[in-house]
């Protein structure tokens, strides 16, 4: 069943490829693990929710994972953002021949986000500070 458990990624500049957990794969690549439905949930609530899409893809999938991470307070595979910014629309193109895409996320509103810095972590306060980055079900 690859064609349901590996989404076709669209790909600027190259041939679309297939994602897993870990990232891009080949089209002749057999196994690897499937991303996590929930994963990608969240990948693709924080792309909808706290990024811009952009012409010109210009971040690290794996960087921009981390973002995701820190905001929704859990794991998110690498292949978990791949391909939810393939369901968003985000422009992706592939980097060196790796597993990893450069996403077109707007920088200016990128850098803004407190969890891009790397430092951030969550607040679970729940006196209502610091939520206000929270995942829904977390306020």
């Amino acid at each position: 069943m690859i064609r349901e458990e590996y989404p076709v990624i669209h790909l600027v500049g190259s041939m679309p490829m297939r994602a897993e957990a870990h990232g891009l794969m080949g089209f002749g690549a057999s196994g690897g693990i499937p991303a996590d439905e929930e994963e990608i949930r969240l990948a693709v609530e924080w792309l909808t929710r706290r990024c811009k899409p952009i012409k010109t893809p210009r971040h690290n999938s794996y960087v921009v994972k981390h973002c995701c991470e820190r905001w929704a307070g859990r794991y998110v595979s690498n292949g978990a953002m791949i391909i939810a910014a393939e369901r968003c629309g985000f422009r992706q193109r592939r980097l060196r021949n790796g597993v990893n895409t450069e996403i077109g996320i707007d920088t200016r509103r990128l850098i803004r986000l407190p969890e891009s810095d790397p430092n951030y972590q969550r607040s679970l306060d729940f006196a209502g500070i610091g939520l206000s980055d929270a995942p829904e079900g977390d306020r």
